[in-house]
């Protein structure tokens, strides 16, 4: 029988993508609401069998761009006129495109080598300046709302956002100044073994690769091994992009690939 997901408890759709071996932090409930509340119709169903219980799950918040393609449906039987996206993998093959991965169970030291040597001393310097902790997750709204020329995040998606840090899958991580000033924050998603760096502002230089070097030895706590924090460059990109994509290869990790259908 097939189910429309709002018909079913969050709880119980995330039940069964956090039990299956391909599900992560795109296929949850939370996030398929982030996308609802930026306009998209969720046509998002569930297969179960004869007892109830669910069988298999297919995301489907239309219209989907071309470049940011949905997480695939779990389970058999699918199909979809869609593009679908894959978990990333250590290495992939056209069509599809590449992200950057950390591995967090690397030892400190490998992972702090990792990172650009360019980016030691600023790093050092950040974190004798500002102290760096958990947040909550309107510490990270308010640093948008004090950069209004930068790109939003609409309202609706914000209240996404608070459900899902409520449900600790949503992680803040910020800096202070010496007067108790947020200057920076980053916010992260994770699920099933994985995050991913989701938002992140910063009011002063040096304080987002700080943030992300303090992430890479707190997620484990979480139960994170791998850490996804971006696009590498493509072809298309313009310089901004590129440049952002520079940053994000200067934090360390390696290109992994995923597959689109």
């Amino acid at each position: 029988m097939i189910v429309a997901r709002h018909q079913l408890a969050p709880a119980v759709w995330d039940a069964y993508v956090e039990t299956h071996p391909q599900g992560w932090v795109w296929h949850l409930s939370s996030w398929l609401d982030y996308l609802k509340a930026a306009g998209r119709e969720d046509a998002s169903v569930a297969r179960q069998d004869g007892a109830g219980t669910i069988i298999g799950i297919c995301p489907a918040l239309l219209p989907v761009p071309p470049d940011d393609p949905l997480p695939v449906a779990l389970g058999e039987g699918w199909v979809t006129d869609w593009p679908t996206r894959g978990q990333p993998q250590p290495e992939g093959r056209a069509p599809g495109f590449a992200r950057r991965v950390i591995d967090l169970s690397l030892p400190e030291a490998d992972l702090w080598r990792g990172i650009r040597r360019s980016y030691h001393s600023p790093i050092h310097r950040a974190e004798e300046q500002y102290q760096v902790g958990l947040l909550y997750w309107l510490d990270l709204c308010d640093l948008y709302l004090e950069q209004p020329e930068l790109p939003q995040i609409m309202p609706a998606q914000w209240e996404c956002i608070g459900r899902i840090y409520n449900t600790g899958r949503f992680l803040v991580y910020g800096a202070t100044d010496a007067s108790g000033k947020v200057v920076g924050a980053i916010g992260i998603y994770h699920s099933t073994g994985w995050a991913y760096y989701g938002h992140g502002r910063s009011l002063v230089p040096n304080v987002n690769a700080l943030l992300h070097w303090h992430a890479m030895r707190a997620l484990p706590a979480y139960g994170v091994r791998h850490y996804e924090i971006g696009w590498e460059a493509r072809p298309e990109d313009d310089a901004k992009a590129r440049a952002i994509a520079f940053h994000k290869q200067g934090l360390g990790g390696e290109r992994w690939w995923v597959s689109i259908t």
